[in-house]
């Protein structure tokens, strides 16, 4: 994938340094450390031109150490879709198929939880 110029949303007059690692990469390549200082300037659920989040982008590589990560911070919002309707667990079945079984059974209960959620027994 290309390196996308991210759409920072970070606080007015804030000015990412030189050596921060683009977002993106670090969770593309399941750099942790990386991602770690990346997330010291940029949202969570940054999106490049498509959309995609940092999510999505280690979703599509099956990167399983980022992808915890970011299912950790208090902030992911893992239920955004990019530009073309995707959820970061579909975008890991398109590029992987079945290897990414067990990555998909992780995202899904993040990316769709109203799936998941317990039905009310106020019947």
């Amino acid at each position: 994938m290309a390196i996308p110029k991210p759409k920072l949303q970070l606080q007015k007059g804030t000015v990412v340094p030189p050596d921060v690692p683009n977002i993106f990469t670090a969770a593309e390549n399941d750099d942790v450390a990386a991602l770690e200082l990346a997330l010291e300037y940029y949202d969570v659920n940054e999106r490049d031109e498509s959309d995609m989040t940092p999510l999505h982008y280690a979703a599509s590589t099956l990167s399983n150490r980022t992808i915890d990560r970011l299912l950790a911070h208090p902030d992911i919002d893992a239920t955004l879709p990019d530009k073309f309707g995707r959820s970061a667990a579909t975008v890991a079945f398109e590029c992987w198929g079945e290897l990414s079984d067990r990555i998909v059974d992780k995202l899904n209960p993040h990316c769709y939880p109203w799936l998941y959620d317990a039905p009310s027994s106020n019947l």
